[in-house]
Order: structure tokens, then C-alpha cells, then sequence
């Protein structure tokens, strides 16, 4: 029964990962018409394939890390980049959410090194 029940869970992980694969292709494909000019929001993608915002922006990240597609963003949206300024744009983009994201842990790391915990005692109102 083991055996069975292994196979089994081989079997949904494979159709479970073949179906991640077809959608993140569907979200590609449908990004790779829009351009700089005419960017599709991430809100017509959660539309369209049913997914959260949280799902179609680990989509992206898969597409760009694991394939290279060079998907450009911007504050209106996504769009397949057509040329190397569109893309230095969003790299841009990129290493500034990096750079705040970094300021964000080191002030919490101040907090955490100087005992600066919340106590709901120490509110000031």
C-alpha cells in the first residue's frame, strides 16, 4: 500500500508542476504582446488566470530567473522589453526596492540589537 500511495503523490506532483508550467507559460505569453507603451497590469492578470497578485509576481520572478525573459515593470504594469533602455529601467527599479528593503532590516536589526521591542505598556498613548 505504500508503494501506491508514493506513486500516487508522484503522480499529483507531476500534474500539479505541469499545470504551474502551463500557466506560467499562458501569463508569458500573454505579457510578451504588451509593450512599454501598452503594459498590462498585474490586477487583468489576476483576472484572467484566477491567481492572486502574490502568484503572478512569483510567476515574473520565475520567468526572469529560471528562463531569462527579459519582463520589464513599470508602476502601470508588465510588458516584454524591446530594448535595452527598457530594461536598464527596470533593473533600476529593482535595486532601489533593494536598497530600501536593505535600510528596512538594518533598522530592525537597531531594534533588535538595542532591545527596542513593542511593549504595549510603552505607547504613548
Amino acid at each position: 500500500m505504500g508503494n501506491r500511495n508514493s506513486f500516487v503523490l508522484v503522480l499529483v506532483s507531476e500534474m500539479i508542476s505541469k499545470k504551474a508550467e502551463e500557466l506560467r507559460a499562458a501569463v508569458t505569453c500573454r505579457i510578451i504582446t504588451h509593450t512599454v507603451n501598452n503594459p498590462i497590469k498585474s490586477k487583468v492578470l489576476e483576472k484572467l488566470y484566477g491567481i492572486s497578485g502574490t502568484t503572478v509576481r512569483e510567476i515574473i520572478h520565475h520567468q526572469r530567473t529560471e528562463y531569462n525573459h527579459p519582463i520589464a515593470s513599470d508602476a502601470n504594469g508588465y510588458y516584454m522589453a524591446r530594448s535595452s533602455e527598457e530594461l536598464q529601467h527596470t533593473i533600476a527599479q529593482l535595486r532601489s526596492r533593494v536598497k530600501h528593503i536593505d535600510a528596512a532590516a538594518t533598522a530592525l536589526e537597531h531594534c533588535l540589537f538595542k532591545g527596542r521591542l513593542f511593549r504595549q505598556q510603552s505607547l504613548p498613548f
